[in-house]
């Protein structure tokens, strides 16, 4: 009987053997997996990065040029003379919704 109890648990722990080396079958092909979505995102955040990048050059052209600073100039100068809430701003309000394209 000792011979075969021992041959009956060799048996068990083959199958506990068999089952491990599924369970680590599985788990490699989900660590795979995860894997390959890790590196698509990691490219999907370099391209954002690089687009990022290129807006940000885009604004300061923008921003340095002439025009930028006479809108700004002119927006400083209407906010002066026509403060927010007051009676001017809300005329000047009124006919800027009139003459807009819609």
């Amino acid at each position: 009987a000792t011979i075969q109890s021992q041959r009956e648990a060799l048996t068990w722990r083959e199958e506990q053997v068999g089952e491990l080396r599924t369970d680590i079958e599985h788990l490699q092909g989900a660590v795979n997996s995860r894997d390959e979505a890790l590196a698509w995102r990691e490219s999907q955040l370099e391209q954002y990065k690089k687009e990022i990048d290129y807006l940000a050059e885009q604004l300061y052209i923008l921003q340095s040029g002439r025009a930028w600073k006479m809108v700004q100039r002119f927006l400083r100068v209407r906010d002066r003379l026509l403060p927010i809430s007051s009676s001017r701003r809300k005329i000047y309000e009124r006919i800027l919704d009139r003459i807009k394209p819609r």
